[in-house]
């Protein structure tokens, strides 16, 4: 029988954006599911709307450009239990 897991990768931008770059977050999360047996069996890009991002730019100046949100990933997990 077949596990999954259903794991959502957000990401975040502004001053403190360099620290945690997209690369790095995906790469901690696949390799931590992939420590437990998981493997990745599909990835799904966030589809912002209009909404989002005006909601996403108005953070941005409120923090004064230290902290934006950003669409991430959904990443499906699957293993063999």
């Amino acid at each position: 029988m077949k596990e999954n897991r259903i794991v959502n990768v957000g990401f975040f931008s502004g001053i403190m954006g360099p620290f945690n770059t997209p690369r790095r977050r995906m790469e901690n999360v696949v390799k931590t599911h992939n420590n437990e047996g998981y493997k990745v069996k599909q990835v799904i890009s966030g589809n912002p709307n209009s909404l989002f991002m005006i909601l996403s730019f108005l953070i941005l100046i409120l923090t004064l450009l230290i902290y934006q949100p950003l669409p991430g990933y959904i990443v499906i997990f699957e293993k063999e239990s």
